[in-house]
């Protein structure tokens, strides 16, 4: 008690104006003896303290330990003198309900190799409890533990992977087909069983939490913002239509945002953004980023927030959190975890939890619903990027550039002969002093070969010149 009194002084709370309070709550919490003892003292005492109860309380655990200390003395004293002695050993050895042999069904390697439907099917032929596999209670008085996939009071062991478990649908097999039905039908009927929680993955949705506050614009007007509260991000973030609404004024930046999967954001401006609590006298004014759209609507869906038991004297930082809405501004870790308060309420197993914080109470956590988009996940993440990792974007950008204009290396097939001609290009190719080029023609024979044609080729050139003189 000392102890929670303390954290909630450092937490700023007035504990000193609580005594009556706190005197009541452990008055009902003490046995009727204690109590006739306090009585008779507060008799005495005409206005009773914390400090009263503390010392009060600590007499009685002094009492109580000198006291116990003396029963456990007197009863050793009453062992010694007792001239009989009786011990009992008990062996138990774990009987398989299956195969009889020493280990329990759960280590079975008959039991284990069978699907979970036929699992089932043994558990109710050998009447065990379908929780915990033992034969000496049934199902509806297992105090075990329940399963750690669905929470369901039933085994581990049992538990089906799909809507309809590994139960086969084939048409071919009635008899099997039958007996799924009916084992749908037993888990269906059983008090702490349900069919839908195969699927209950795939109904839940986690409400984030939101908050709505009074946000005041350039010449002091209030106004109503939807805020997403969010630890996972550096920055607080405004849309641009709601600062343009507000007519802020806005100063230009050059911040280099990332998000998941290293995506990167360019932010060019942000403005400061003075917000109020609707509840209590809390303010503060933050700098924030301003972007075109923060996320989408949220929650995913509407749902009746009556379906949820919250208590009705609580005041809900978003009333309308069960409406899906667009959100307005986004705040991050540098003022999460001010805004944060003592006070949690857990509305049970897969349901939601109210977080009490400067703003209200907060509704988070995971929730069933019925037509939930698929593959529609919201995750809210930036985080600033230092120079160096900018550098480095860039240099990934410009590199990828490159790589997708450069054009793939095309590798030639040349034949025979062409790769004569470039072997032979490339060793008879020179250039002389004057700068001109000397390439040796490529023969495909040697040169022996063609034979004494220059005497053919004269007689040839002056039949050609007679020619020419007789046309003159």
């Amino acid at each position: 008690m000392t102890r929670n009194l303390s954290i909630l002084k450092k937490l700023g709370e007035p504990i000193e104006y609580w005594d009556t309070l706190i005197i009541h709550l452990v008055y009902t919490k003490l046995d009727t003896y204690s109590r006739r003892k306090w009585d008779a003292k507060i008799a005495v005492i005409k206005k009773p303290t914390l400090k009263d109860l503390n010392q009060f309380l600590t007499e009685r655990y002094k009492i109580l330990q000198k006291s116990k200390e003396n029963d456990v003395y007197s009863q050793d004293s009453v062992n010694k003198n007792k001239y009989k002695s009786r011990s009992f050993a008990i062996t138990n050895k774990s009987s398989c309900a299956l195969c009889n042999n020493e280990h329990t069904i759960q280590n079975c390697p008959k039991f284990l190799a069978l699907s979970s439907v036929e699992k089932y099917q043994e558990a109710r032929r050998l009447r065990l409890c379908v929780n915990c596999l033992r034969d000496n209670h049934i199902t509806k008085h297992c105090k075990a533990l329940k399963c750690r996939k669905c929470g369901k009071a039933h085994n581990t062991l049992l538990h089906f992977e799909n809507s309809k478990g590994d139960i086969p649908n084939t048409s071919s097999d009635s008899n099997t087909q039958t007996n799924s039905e009916n084992i749908q039908a037993q888990l269906s009927n059983q008090v702490s069983l349900s069919n839908s929680y195969c699927s209950l993955k795939e109904k839940n949705c986690i409400l984030l939490s939101t908050a709505v506050v009074n946000i005041l614009d350039h010449a002091g007007n209030s106004h109503n913002c939807r805020i997403l509260l969010d630890s996972g991000s550096q920055n607080n973030v405004i849309t641009k239509d709601f600062c343009n609404k507000l007519n802020l004024k806005s100063e230009k930046i050059q911040i280099l945002v990332s998000g998941l999967n290293s995506t990167t954001s360019n932010i060019n401006s942000r403005t400061l953004v003075k917000i109020h609590s609707r509840i209590n006298s809390f303010h503060t004014t933050l700098s924030c980023l301003i972007i075109e759209n923060i996320t989408n609507s949220i929650p995913c869906i509407t749902f009746d927030k009556n379906d949820l038991p919250i208590p009705p004297n609580l005041f809900l930082a978003d009333p309308n959190f069960n409406i899906a809405g667009k959100i307005d501004m986004l705040i991050g870790a540098d003022t999460f975890w001010d805004l944060l308060c003592a006070g949690q309420i857990k509305l049970g197993r897969n349901a939601p939890i109210l977080q009490k914080n400067s703003l209200g109470w907060v509704v988070s956590g995971p929730i069933s619903l019925e037509n939930i988009p698929k593959n529609n996940v919201i995750c809210n993440l930036s985080i600033n990027m230092n120079s160096d990792d900018n550098l480095n974007i860039l240099s990934k950008q410009l590199q990828r550039f490159w790589n997708i204009e450069e054009l793939s290396p095309c590798k030639r097939h040349l034949s025979v002969e062409e790769s004569f001609c470039e072997e032979h290009f490339a060793k008879h190719t020179k250039r002389n002093e004057s700068g001109r080029f000397v390439v040796r023609f490529p023969l495909k024979e040697p040169i022996s070969k063609l034979g004494e044609s220059r005497k053919y080729a004269e007689n040839r050139f002056i039949s050609l010149e007679k020619r020419l003189l007789i046309l003159n």
